[in-house]
């Protein structure tokens, strides 16, 4: 961990629960085996420092089960216990991971119902990760948990996992103070840091980052608008009155087909649901066809309807409940804090825009991502920003992009190296070469032409970043998330050979669904590494903030004020090829839905700018909320104020109303 100097010592693991599943179907054989490293006994283990003893209840060391199937699943119970001299923390995560299933319905979970943190069901995936963080717990206290693994039922062939074998370790670390940010607790009052602390309290997400959105009801969802052409409004619709959930999948309840056509009976739809918003895919020509209703990743609830239009709010999570909360993970600088969820409260003006807070990193710093531009003309054709640019009252248009055009993320894509958000040399036959942070993208050019523009005079309050464009290529041909296209990888990552980054395995199966080994703020590799003071989001810093692929998910805080437009994210996803040549993909977000488009398109995506405030940032006020936001503090602001009321003097203007 980064500064041992301000922080303790990290205890190592010091017990875990090890679950092996030797194979699956016929001869099947599982057991869950109690493991302690560096331990006395194969129950407990005492750790210098802060103390705490690993207990297995059941006192077994092995539990056995047979004849696996899809559906089985199995418990193991365990305690903690502090047995220090004084209160403190824990964290739980999940390492050692062996994990041969390909079809994605191996999953784990952790309950428990006095004073620990449970941990919601989630795949196993193949990547080690921390599950929980600043767990506390009180001198002599003791944390009950039930490890639960299963097996699922896909409702689909299961075959390819037959002789298949996983293991895993559920791991303890400990520590005497909480995991933060580095000056968490340390943030003097006055700074965003402190205010953050003050006002958010940590929780654990109650989805999983990358293979589910996170959970929502309705009223958090932005209403949207599909126009139904002409010829589709001949259509039959497929409907259910209320909906029902089947694992992390929708299907419809009360399922039917109208009776009329859209045209004659868009009434009838108002406050039922849809199996997809566009009207193709839930309709038919034929009177009477009734589409699929099960296993539906998203449900569309029809608000308002007419003849050639009808509103409609996407529900993309089975959990009927609102998450919107501060949660944690793992950077490259330690533990970072991140937004998910419906967020009301993590708006920022800054520079005389509206920003969001997306994260806080390891370092202290805290990244954030342009709500409003907040640049509107006035009668004389001059900019006149609004006094309060994250009011909803403000808002106007595509203003949480830099510019109100499109754009594309490089010149040109018919290479690897096109997925650079800096990149080498074209036609190189290597890698390295390839990948060098040499040349500049276009998209890179915009943001710092921006940054010129708007910023630069901020430049003090603007941290140098290290923002992570991750091109390390996937060596394992056998992961192909996109076989329809029938080229196979060559995992080469130079020229126009086909190959995938290592974005898509953290955030797709290798059948192409949502989910992989999950997602990740650690950047690896120099390549991947790039320092500057403005950048874009990455695909894993949107997964954690409850997006997924190929799920529309419009209730996350990063969906508001962009009216649905898609925009770029600087992870490269593949060299892929396109009809009848190759063509460079970069992750862009669309309707909250993680997706790739070629960096080089006549059609392209909006810039959505990101920037991270130094670690000592200094606020005036404010709660976080739109009407109400943190207001950073910047001297020059006052020579500002005395321009305006310069100007308005000669010109009869009004001055820009400013906080301080």
């Amino acid at each position: 961990m980064e500064n041992q100097d301000k922080k303790p010592n990290i205890i190592a693991i010091i017990g875990a629960i090890a679950l092996l599943v030797l194979a699956v179907v016929g001869l099947s054989y599982a057991f869950f085996s109690a493991f302690i490293k560096n331990g006395e006994t194969d129950t407990s283990i005492e750790g210098t420092g802060a103390n705490l003893s690993l207990v297995y209840t059941d006192g077994k060391s092995v539990i056995t089960s047979s004849n696996i199937m899809p559906g089985w699943s199995a418990t193991k119970t365990f305690t903690v216990t502090n047995n220090g001299e004084a209160d403190t923390y824990y964290k739980l995560n999940i390492s050692n991971i062996t994990n041969e299933f390909v079809e994605g319905g191996l999953t784990f979970s952790l309950a428990s119902a006095d004073g620990g943190t449970s941990v919601p069901e989630q795949v196993v995936g193949t990547t080690a990760r921390t599950l929980t963080n600043s767990i506390a717990i009180a001198q002599g206290k003791t944390h009950t948990y039930t490890v639960t693994a299963r097996y699922i039922n896909l409702d689909k062939d299961q075959a390819p996992d037959l002789g298949k074998s996983f293991s895993y370790t559920i791991g303890i670390e400990a520590s005497r103070k909480d995991f933060t940010p580095d000056g968490w607790f340390e943030a003097a009052n006055g700074t965003l840091l402190a205010a953050l602390r003050d006002n958010n309290e940590l929780k654990t997400p109650l989805t999983t980052p990358g293979a589910e959105v996170n959970a929502h009801v309705l009223d958090d969802v932005e209403a949207v608008t599909e126009h139904v052409d002409s010829t589709y409004q001949k259509y039959y619709v497929t409907y259910g009155t209320g909906w029902e959930a089947n694992g992390t999948k929708f299907n419809l309840t009360g399922a039917a087909v109208t009776s009329d056509t859209y045209a004659n009976s868009y009434s009838s739809l108002v406050g039922k649901y849809l199996i997809d918003s566009y009207i193709p895919n839930t309709g038919s020509k034929t009177a009477g066809t009734m589409m699929t209703t099960t296993n539906l990743s998203s449900v569309y609830y029809v608000v308002s309807a007419t003849q050639d239009s009808f509103t409609y709010k996407t529900l993309s999570s089975t959990k009927n409940t609102t998450e919107a909360l501060l949660a944690r993970t793992e950077d490259d600088y330690g533990t970072s804090y991140y937004f998910r969820g419906a967020v009301k409260n993590n708006y920022v003006e800054f520079a005389n825009k509206c920003w969001r807070i997306v994260r806080i990193g390891g370092d202290g710093t805290t990244k954030l991502i342009l709500h409003n531009n907040n640049m509107t003309n006035d009668a004389y054709g001059n900019i006149s920003p609004s006094p309060n640019p994250c009011s909803k009252i403000n808002i106007q248009g595509y203003t949480a992009f830099a510019t109100e055009n499109s754009c594309a993320f490089n010149s040109n894509g018919d290479d690897n190296a096109y997925v650079g958000f800096m990149y080498g040399t074209t036609g190189a036959s290597d890698y390295a070469s390839t990948h060098a942070n040499i040349n500049k993208s276009t998209i890179l050019t915009d943001l710092e032409t921006w940054y010129t523009k708007y910023l630069e005079s901020y430049a003090d309050k603007i941290a140098d970043t290290t923002w992570c464009n991750d091109k390390n290529n996937i060596t394992d041909l056998t992961f192909n998330p996109n076989q329809a296209d029938g080229a196979s990888p060559t995992g080469l990552g130079y020229g126009k050979n086909k190959t995938y980054y290592a974005a898509v395995r953290r955030l797709k199966q290798a059948n192409g669904s949502p989910g992989g080994s999950g997602p990740s703020l650690k950047c690896n590799g120099n390549l991947s590494k790039i320092t500057n003071k403005i950048g874009l989001l990455t695909a894993d810093e949107v997964a954690f903030s409850g997006a997924t692929a190929n799920t529309y998910n419009q209730s996350i805080y990063l969906q508001e004020n962009t009216e649905n437009q898609p925009w770029w994210l600087m992870t490269p996803y593949d060299y892929d090829y396109d009809f009848d040549s190759g063509s460079a993909y970069s992750y862009y977000i669309d309707k909250g839905s993680l997706g790739q488009f070629p960096v080089a398109l006549g059609v392209n995506n909006y810039l959505r700018p990101a920037i991270s405030l130094v670690s000592d940032i200094e606020i005036s006020g404010g709660t976080g909320t739109s009407e109400d936001p943190y207001i950073v503090k910047w001297l020059a602001i006052w020579v500002i104020k005395l321009y305006n009321t310069f100007i308005k003097q000669r010109r009869g203007w009004n001055p820009i109303s400013y906080k301080h």
